[in-house]
């Protein structure tokens, strides 16, 4: 059976290797991309107490949430893969690697 921590995991890779077509949505914290017949969404949000939640969610074709994996505060290798996949889907959904590398090439060609 396989895990939330291993699919966070590949979809880490696959994001690195820009094979994961995340997509923006109206919140600006939250980040979605359609694999196969599932949705993936990745958020983040402050809770009561103004601490970072970060959520890992798997959808049905319904809409319906399958399972979860929440950053809960603190600092261990799952948390941290949840921070850093959350800040990967943002600059993939976001296009920030082609807005740098266009900007780049612009100061090295002159203004």
């Amino acid at each position: 059976m396989a895990s939330m921590n291993e699919i966070a995991v590949k979809l880490m890779e696959r994001t690195r290797e820009r094979r994961i077509p995340w997509k923006t949505s109206v919140n600006p914290n939250f980040f979605s991309a359609v694999i196969g017949n599932l949705s993936v969404m990745i958020s983040s949000q402050a809770d009561t107490a103004n601490r970072t939640l970060i959520k890992l969610a798997i959808f049905d074709e319904k809409g319906t949430e399958l399972e979860f994996l929440q950053y809960r505060g603190g600092f261990d290798d799952e948390n941290e893969l949840l921070v850093r996949l959350f800040q990967a889907a943002k600059r993939s959904a976001q296009g920030v690697d082609e807005r740098l590398n266009e900007l780049l090439t612009t100061l090295e060609t002159g203004l």
